[in-house]
C-alpha cells in the first residue's frame, strides 16, 4: 500500500514535465506550417521596406546633387560679375575723381584675372591638402570680404594711395576666386563623375552669364546707390551664400592623397596650349570691352 502511494506521487511530480513537453512538440508541429509561413511574409516585408529605403535615399541624393550644382553655378557666376561689375562706373570714377591713369585703371582689372591665373594652378595642386570644402569656403570669404572693402575706397584719398588700395582689394579677390573656381570645379568632378562634361558646361555657361549679368547689375546698382551700393550688394550676397553651404552642405567626401607630380608636363600637351590661349585671348577681348568708357 505503501509502495503504491509512493509510485503514485512519484508519477504525479513528474507528469507535468510530461505534460509540458507533449504540449511543446505538439504546438510547434501544429505551429510548423504557420511559422514558415510568417517567416516568408515577413522576410517579404522587410525587403520591401529596404527598397522604398533605397529609393528614398536615391531621390533624396539626386535631389541634394542637383541643389549643389545650381548652388555651384550662382556662384560661378557671382565671381565672374566680381570681375565685371565695376566696368560701367570705375573707369570714369577713377580717372575723373580720382587721377589715375588709364594704364593703371587696366592694371587694376587685370590684376583681378593675373592672380587668379597664377594661383589656380597651386590650388588645384594643393587642394587634396587643403580640402575642397575649405578652400571654397575660403576663397567666397575673401572674395566678398574684399568686394564690401573695395565699395568703401571712393572714400579713401585721391592718388597713390587709392590706387594701392585698389590693388591690393582686387588681387585678394583674384586670389579668392581662384581658390572658389578651383574648388568649385573639383567638388562637381567628384559628385558628377559620369556627367562631368555636362557639369563643367553648365559651370563654364554661368561663368559666361556673370560677364553679361555684371556691368549690367554695377549700372543700375550704381544709379540707385553710388560707388558702394554694387560692391556691397554683391559682397553681401557672396558671404550669405558661403553660409548657406556651410549649413547646407557641411561635408564634401573625396580623396585625400596628395598630388606629388609636377603640372609642366601638361603645359607639352599642343591641345591644352591651344585651349589656354583661347582662354587668354578671350579674356583679353572681355577686358578690352569692358575698358571702353560709355560715351
Amino acid at each position: 500500500m505503501s509502495m503504491k502511494t509512493k509510485s503514485e506521487r512519484r508519477f504525479l511530480s513528474i507528469s507535468p514535465e510530461f505534460q509540458k513537453l507533449n504540449n511543446y512538440t505538439s504546438n510547434s508541429s501544429l505551429n510548423s506550417c504557420h511559422s514558415s509561413s510568417f517567416s516568408r511574409s515577413s522576410y517579404q516585408r522587410i525587403v520591401d521596406d529596404e527598397q522604398k529605403l533605397e529609393k528614398t535615399r536615391l531621390k533624396s541624393t539626386i535631389y541634394r546633387k542637383k541643389f549643389l550644382l545650381f548652388f555651384l553655378a550662382i556662384t560661378t557666376l557671382l565671381i565672374s560679375c566680381c570681375f565685371s561689375i565695376l566696368a560701367p562706373f570705375f573707369p570714369a570714377e577713377a580717372e575723373h575723381k580720382k587721377h589715375l591713369s588709364k594704364t593703371v585703371i587696366g592694371l587694376i582689372f587685370g590684376i583681378f584675372q593675373l592672380a587668379n591665373f597664377f594661383l589656380s594652378p597651386l590650388f588645384g595642386k594643393y587642394i587634396t591638402i587643403l580640402g575642397a570644402r575649405f578652400t571654397y569656403l575660403s576663397g567666397i570669404f575673401l572674395l566678398g570680404g574684399c568686394s564690401l572693402c573695395f565699395g568703401f575706397l571712393d572714400r579713401a584719398p585721391s592718388g597713390t594711395t587709392y590706387m594701392v588700395l585698389c590693388f591690393i582689394c582686387r588681387t585678394l579677390e583674384g586670389v579668392g576666386a581662384a581658390a572658389a573656381t578651383t574648388a568649385s570645379f573639383a567638388i562637381v568632378a567628384h559628385e558628377f563623375p559620369d556627367r562631368i562634361s555636362t557639369a563643367f558646361g553648365l559651370m563654364e555657361t554661368f561663368s559666361g552669364a556673370g560677364f553679361i549679368v555684371g556691368p549690367f547689375l554695377g549700372g543700375v546698382l550704381f544709379q540707385l546707390g553710388g560707388f558702394t551700393l554694387p560692391f556691397a550688394v554683391l559682397g553681401g550676397v557672396l558671404l550669405t551664400m558661403a553660409m548657406i553651404y556651410v549649413a547646407i552642405f557641411p561635408s564634401i567626401a573625396g580623396a585625400h592623397t596628395p598630388y606629388t607630380g609636377s603640372l609642366l608636363p601638361l603645359m607639352q600637351i599642343a591641345t591644352v596650349c591651344v585651349a589656354c590661349m583661347t582662354v587668354l585671348e578671350a579674356d583679353a577681348s572681355t577686358k578690352e570691352h569692358l575698358l571702353v568708357e560709355p560715351i
